[in-house]
């Protein structure tokens, strides 16, 4: 697994373990399907859903800690 995905708990830690196997899918299908037909590019679109979905998925679980840390800041500033 990667490490972005043991850091991140709950429901985005499972959504990146699903990502990745379904990027994992993709890409031996398209490999078994490249070896076997020729075409290399029949899988395309599904692997760039997969790219953006992990990408939406990664941005939102960052800028949600970011903001957290954010709010603790600016809940601590006047005390400093």
């Amino acid at each position: 697994m990667s490490a972005f995905s043991e850091l991140s708990l709950g429901i985005v830690g499972l959504l990146i373990k699903i990502l990745i196997f379904a990027g994992l899918a993709v890409a031996l299908a398209d490999i078994g399907l490249f070896v076997f037909g020729g075409s290399a590019d029949k899988l395309l679109p599904y692997n760039n859903l997969i790219g953006v979905c992990t990408l939406l998925v990664l941005i939102t679980d960052v800028s949600r800690r970011v903001a957290i840390e954010c709010d603790k800041a600016a809940i601590l500033a006047p005390f400093l």
